[in-house]
């Protein structure tokens, strides 16, 4: 049987600074991400409790009422996106991001 002995030199230490720098910039990107999708999620919070605020308690008539629903229908759609954009993802082809999925093998 043969073996191999790991190359070193400049060659792996360059990749390893560019593994590196690679893996630094993916957590920068994903740490831009989740910024801008907790604050567009915090704005359409604060629009969903404004709508909720202004419209509770008050007979409207019904063309405002359904295209109020139809905009809090719109409103609860891009809050899921948002959500779905910022959950976690741990692993590949088996995401083990936020529980409630199918159970995984080892809890059968």
């Amino acid at each position: 049987m043969t073996t191999t002995e790991p190359t070193s030199g400049a060659g792996t230490a360059r990749t390893d600074a560019n593994l590196d720098a690679a893996r630094a910039d993916v957590k920068a990107e994903i740490s831009r991400t989740d910024s801008k999708a907790s604050l567009l999620l915090a704005f359409v919070g604060a629009l969903l409790a404004g709508v909720w605020a202004v419209a509770s308690g008050r007979r409207l008539p019904l063309a405002v009422l359904l295209l109020g629903g139809a905009a809090v229908l719109l409103l609860g759609g891009a809050a899921g996106v948002l959500l779905w954009a910022v959950r976690p993802n741990l692993g590949g082809a088996r995401p083990v991001g936020f529980p409630g999925g199918r159970p995984s093998r080892r809890s059968r």
